[in-house]
């Protein structure tokens, strides 16, 4: 019974491990060039052995990573062959037929991830030699490759234009931070659409400006630069203005103040945390004194203010100042005295804004 049991263990460890008893097709490079011809298919190939300590199925994985790297060096190496021989044939012709602009354009700037090796259709085999030796052997057929890059390619760039849209909508609504972040996003999507279209140029020589989808992606570029420069000049403004009116709050002083800002290329925000700088208003009407001329009264009020303003992302006060109280009067009231001087004095205080956030 126990030799039957010793047996069947010997039996399922046998069946566990990756040990042929028939030579795969790819074993000799002889055989891997006829049953995988270079022109054809994309391969990586590896030989090694198990490591002193290292457990059978570790070693089995790195190998099979070692052969994903190989077959990403085969991809840059015909990338870098094409460069080669694209960039002389452009320069020896004139940019007559979209091909040689392609190859131009999208060839000469390569850039290839490490997430090709990641793509469906990508087929990875393990071997072990009855000497231990473990062999490796990725692969992946150059259309079946191109398929690929073309859905990745169409996936980035409409994930990209609907994450350029959000942007859009966060800041039109001043939440700079929350736009950046989104940018980010969106920005690495349409570096992943390049890498895509770079590399599809290259798979499928017959790839046309359609099937790169070249106008999709130049609009999009478009779009993110201009959103970049939007959001790398605009400022974030959290202003906190406090009027006082004998008592009331005159919250047309916070609107006349920033009436004098817009001219400047300034968001105002509703929250502390998606502002760059704070802005403290404080300003107060005192009555000063009336004068009877005849049957009227003459009312003389005088408001004083006070501004500081702070870098929000650290809480660091650089400017705060006392404003020469600004004079105000009127026939009717001190309230209404009140207000010509805070008409008088709302411009100077969006001066002394300017002056620290510019």
């Amino acid at each position: 019974m126990r030799r039957k049991q010793h047996f069947f263990a010997l039996l399922l460890l046998t069946l566990s491990l990756p040990l042929a008893a028939q030579t795969p097709d790819w074993y000799e490079a002889a055989s891997r060039k006829v049953h995988y011809p270079p022109e054809a298919w994309y391969t990586g190939f590896v030989v090694g052995e198990q490591q002193k300590g290292e457990a059978i199925e570790d070693a089995y994985e790195r190998m099979k990573n070692a052969a994903r790297v190989e077959l990403v060096a085969s991809i840059r190496t015909s990338v870098q062959q094409d460069v080669s021989i694209n960039t002389h044939s452009y320069q020896q012709l004139t940019a007559e037929g979209f091909d040689e602009q392609i190859r131009e354009t999208y060839v000469a700037d390569t850039r290839i991830t490490s997430g090709i090796a990641d793509i469906p259709g990508l087929k990875i085999e393990t071997w072990r030699k009855k000497d231990g030796t473990i062999y490796a052997f990725a692969s992946i057929r150059r259309v079946s490759l191109g398929n690929q890059l073309i859905k990745r390619l169409t996936f980035s760039l409409t994930k990209a234009e609907g994450i350029l849209e959000q942007t859009e909508q966060l800041a039109s609504e001043g939440k700079k931070m929350e736009a950046l972040q989104m940018l980010q996003k969106g920005s690495q999507l349409l570096h992943e659409a390049e890498d895509a279209q770079s590399l599809l140029a290259i798979v499928d020589e017959s790839a046309d400006e359609e099937m790169l989808q070249q106008a999709w992606l130049q609009t999009l570029q478009k779009r993110c630069n201009v959103l970049i420069s939007q959001l790398k000049n605009a400022v974030t403004v959290y202003l906190n203005c406090n009027a006082d009116l004998f008592g009331e709050q005159l919250s047309a002083v916070e609107g006349d103040i920033r009436g004098e800002l817009s001219q400047l290329n300034i968001t105002f925000v509703t929250s502390l945390e998606q502002s760059d700088w704070t802005i403290y208003v404080t300003a107060a009407a005192r009555e000063y004194n009336s004068r009877q001329f005849g049957t009227i009264t003459s009312y003389t009020a005088y408001v004083d203010a006070t501004v500081a303003v702070e870098k929000t992302q650290n809480r660091q006060r650089i400017y705060e100042t006392h404003m020469d109280a600004e004079k105000g009067t009127s026939t009717v009231s001190y309230s209404v005295a009140a207000r010509e001087a805070y008409k008088q004095i709302s411009p100077k205080i969006a001066k002394e804004i300017k002056q620290q956030i510019q």
